[in-house]
C-alpha cells in the first residue's frame, strides 16, 4: 500500500472512533505501522524516506490534536494563514499537550446541560472563597454589581479611544506581539489599530468587532482614573500593566478559540451585553457540559488557556469589554 493510501485509511479508521481510549489505541498502532514502513525503506531510498516520514508525522499529529479536542477548521486556518504563512503552529499544539490536566470536577462539577457558570456578587465575594473555588480549579464566574460605580461605564465609546490614543501618537507604535490590533470583524482595509479608530461613518454603520492590548504607559496612566481593580483578587496578586479591550456590534464577534497564555484573566462588560460560549477542557470533554453563559455589565472570570471560548452581541449595541490578565 502506497503511503497516500495508507494515510487516506488512516484518516477514515480514526474518523470511525468515538471513544478517546480507541484513539489513542489506534494512534498508538498506526505510529508503529509507521515506524516499520520507514525503517523498511531506509536502505532504498533515504531522501523519499524523510519526507514521506514527515507528511506522515503531520497528519497524525493533526489527528492527535483533534482527538484531544484541539480542533482547528479550514477557515480559521486560511484567515491565519493570511496573517503568518505556516503550514501548522506547531507550538500551539506542544503548548495545549503540555499543559496540566484539569481537575473537570473542580472546573466544572455540578454545571447542569442548559446551566450558567457560577454568578457571584461583588460585595459578598472574598478573597479566600475566590481563590480557592474559582482561581485554582480554573473554574469560570460572573461577578455581579462590580463596576457600577467606574466612570468607564458612561465614557468608554469608539471616539473616547480615539481621543486617548490621538493625544499620545506614539501610543499606536506596536511592542512586539503584544500591543497589535485583533481584527476579528473589520473590512481588510483596517490592518493597524489607529485605522480601526478611524473608521468611517459609513463602515461603523455595518457590523464590526476588533480588539486590542494597551502597553502604552500614558494611555495606562489615564485609563486608571477609569476603572477599580476588583477587590476580590488575592492579596499576593501582580498585575502588568497591559490592558485588554474588545468592541464592536457584530453579533458574531469572536469564533471559539483559546488563548495560549499562563495567566487567568477577568473582563468588566461597559457596554451592551455579550453571551460567551464556552467549551470545557479537552480532558473534560465528556464530563462537562457545553453551555453559553450571558454577561452583562458585570465582570466575567476566565481562564483563556482552559477553557475554549468565543462570544457573541446581542443585535443592535455596542459591546465594549475591558480587562486585565491576574497572577
Amino acid at each position: 500500500m502506497t503511503d497516500s493510501k495508507f494515510l487516506l485509511e488512516a484518516d477514515k479508521l480514526l474518523g470511525q472512533q468515538s471513544k478517546p481510549e480507541a484513539r489513542e489505541a489506534l494512534l498508538a498502532d498506526l505510529i508503529a505501522e509507521l515506524k516499520d514502513r520507514a525503517g523498511s525503506r531506509r536502505r532504498s531510498v533515504p531522501g523519499l524516506n524523510r519526507w514521506s516520514l514527515l507528511v506522515c508525522l503531520t497528519v497524525l499529529v493533526h489527528a492527535y490534536s483533534v482527538s484531544r479536542g484541539y480542533v482547528i477548521t479550514p477557515g480559521q486556518w486560511l484567515a491565519s494563514w493570511k496573517q503568518k504563512p505556516c503550514a501548522y503552529k506547531a507550538w500551539m499544539l506542544l503548548l495545549e499537550t503540555a499543559r496540566h490536566p484539569s481537575n473537570c470536577e473542580a472546573t466544572c462539577g455540578g454545571l447542569s446541560h442548559n446551566g450558567h457558570v457560577d454568578i457571584e456578587y461583588y460585595h459578598n465575594l472574598t478573597k479566600e472563597r475566590f481563590e480557592k473555588v474559582y482561581v485554582r480549579p480554573a473554574r469560570p464566574v460572573i461577578v455581579r454589581n462590580a463596576t457600577l460605580d467606574w466612570p468607564a461605564m458612561a465614557s468608554f465609546n469608539l471616539s473616547f479611544f480615539r481621543d486617548l490614543y490621538d493625544k499620545y501618537p506614539k501610543s499606536y507604535a506596536p511592542h512586539h506581539y503584544r500591543n497589535k490590533l485583533l481584527p476579528f470583524r473589520l473590512p481588510m482595509k483596517y490592518k493597524k489599530l489607529q485605522q480601526a479608530f478611524h473608521m468611517s461613518e459609513e463602515d461603523q454603520a455595518k457590523p464590526w468587532y476588533f480588539g486590542w492590548s494597551n502597553v502604552d504607559l500614558n494611555v495606562h496612566f489615564e485609563l486608571q482614573n477609569y476603572y477599580k481593580v476588583p477587590h476580590f483578587l488575592p492579596e499576593d496578586t501582580e498585575h502588568g500593566q497591559m490592558e485588554w479591550f474588545f468592541m464592536g456590534t457584530s453579533q458574531e464577534a469572536a469564533y471559539l478559540h483559546v488563548d495560549h497564555t499562563i495567566k487567568p484573566a477577568w473582563q468588566a462588560q461597559i457596554r451592551g451585553r455579550k453571551v460567551w460560549e464556552l467549551h470545557p477542557p479537552a480532558e473534560c470533554w465528556f464530563q462537562c457540559p457545553l453551555f453559553g453563559p450571558t454577561c452583562r455589565t458585570e465582570i466575567f472570570v476566565i481562564d483563556p488557556s482552559v477553557w475554549y471560548h468565543g462570544t457573541f452581541i446581542y443585535p443592535g449595541e455596542l459591546s465594549i469589554t475591558f480587562g486585565m490578565e491576574f497572577v
